[in-house]
């Protein structure tokens, strides 16, 4: 017999699928596995609920780069790859400025080659 932290765990969970099961609008093969997952507790992060009111893809994908690149840099550095991403993405044409930029990232050791991988997820 459940105890009375379960039951709530499972109106919590019942309640968030149910909501997202009636206001999605991306009816999706991947947005509808995100709804199952939400339905067996999984709580969705903010790229899957965009991925749940939008459909389309090129929108999504985009989304969800830029949110995996705002989960690396929470250590307080970016890699090359993510800051060359977003240089492109920003759409920074000016020589000048990019190598500014870049040696302000650089001389604060905010800019390196690859993120520490050793460092312990929080």
């Amino acid at each position: 017999m459940p105890n009375e932290s379960e039951e709530l765990d499972r109106s919590i969970i019942n309640k968030r699928y149910n909501y997202y099961l009636k206001t999605k609008t991306n009816n999706s093969e991947h947005a509808n596995m995100i709804l199952e997952k939400i339905k067996n507790g999984y709580e969705p992060n903010d790229a899957d609920v965009f991925e749940l009111y939008c459909d389309d893809e090129e929108k999504i994908t985009e989304y969800r780069e830029m949110f995996d690149i705002k989960q690396r840099v929470k250590g307080g550095q970016i890699s090359e790859k993510d800051y060359e991403y977003l240089i492109k993405k920003i759409g920074i044409n000016d020589k000048f400025l990019e190598e500014a930029l870049r040696e302000k990232f650089t001389s604060s050791g905010k800019l390196v080659e690859k993120y520490d991988t050793n460092i312990s997820k929080r």
